[in-house]
């Protein structure tokens, strides 16, 4: 076991010098997840989620557009250098033209994302 304080002691201090962070700053990806033709709420039959046809592309196009996201987010002025940075994006993100649960899905896809 570790002497170093978790990330959560490190935020909860209580001694500013004991702290690695001053505060955390939230950066948001905002990006339409609703499928296409939601606005038409009394037919729901030309309802359907954008993606491409061959769903582990579409995975590893949406890994790139993450990618492409976060590598301009570290670039934004306002971010405060002594925050901890909390990337937040749409729950459905990754969930492709035939859904997320309509096929088995590789895990191991989301390592890029992982590593980044």
């Amino acid at each position: 076991m570790s002497d170093e304080p978790t990330e959560r002691e490190n935020i909860k201090s209580e001694d500013p010098s004991q702290r690695k962070y001053a505060s955390i700053q939230l950066v948001a990806f905002e990006i339409n997840t609703m499928p296409h033709g939601a606005e038409t709420t009394t037919d729901n039959t030309d309802d359907y989620y954008i993606g491409l046809e061959d769903a582990t592309l579409d995975i590893k196009k949406r890994i790139e557009l993450v990618k492409d996201v976060l590598a301009k987010a570290i670039t934004i002025r306002t971010l405060d250098p002594d925050a901890l940075k909390l990337f937040m994006m749409p729950e459905f993100f990754f969930r492709g033209k035939n859904g997320m649960s309509s096929r088995a899905t590789d895990i191991t896809q989301f390592d890029p994302v992982l590593n980044i």
